[in-house]
């Protein structure tokens, strides 16, 4: 479920309650998730890849099924992953010391998601860099509009 849109929010929720010291974290958390899935949603829908179980011909399980019913020409890149991996990057920017941890669920997510076939590995590693990259630019502005803030605060009237 990491990979899923529902666990950036309860991640983001938390870190607006846990962590007092970063009030920027949460934001920051929010804008990487989103980035991730709003790239990965455009680019499936440009690319039509099928899922690898449609390409193989297999008959995925009932709940895999109902769960893949519209998203069958959807598998270039892993949302999941690049969600996943959003929340890996920026959890690692903000907390270094678990960044183990938060990379080795990212991997999780992308492993989960080739053994169910839902994606090949190529749609794996494009859904990380996603990620990945989405944590860069949601960093990036957050630091931007931190700078900006700070300078106004500073400025005399």
């Amino acid at each position: 479920d990491l990979g899923h849109m529902f666990s950036l929010l309860l991640v983001t929720v938390l870190l607006w309650s846990l962590d007092r010291r970063r009030p920027h974290a949460g934001f920051q958390l929010l804008i990487a998730g989103l980035l991730a899935g709003g790239v990965t949603a455009i680019v499936k829908v440009l690319t039509q890849r099928p899922r690898p179980f449609i390409a193989a011909g297999v008959e995925p399980d009932l709940a895999f099924d109902k769960m893949m019913s519209t998203s069958e020409l959807e598998s270039f890149p892993s949302g999941h992953t690049a969600t996943a991996f959003a929340l890996a990057v920026t959890l690692s920017q903000l907390y270094p010391q678990g960044r183990y941890l938060f990379f080795s669920l990212g991997c999780l997510v992308g492993f989960q998601r080739v053994i169910t076939q839902a994606h090949y590995p190529s749609d794996v590693f494009a859904g990380a860099v996603v990620g990945a990259l989405a944590a860069w630019v949601a960093a990036t502005l957050i630091d931007r509009i931190r700078f900006k803030t700070a300078a106004m605060l500073a400025k005399p009237n």
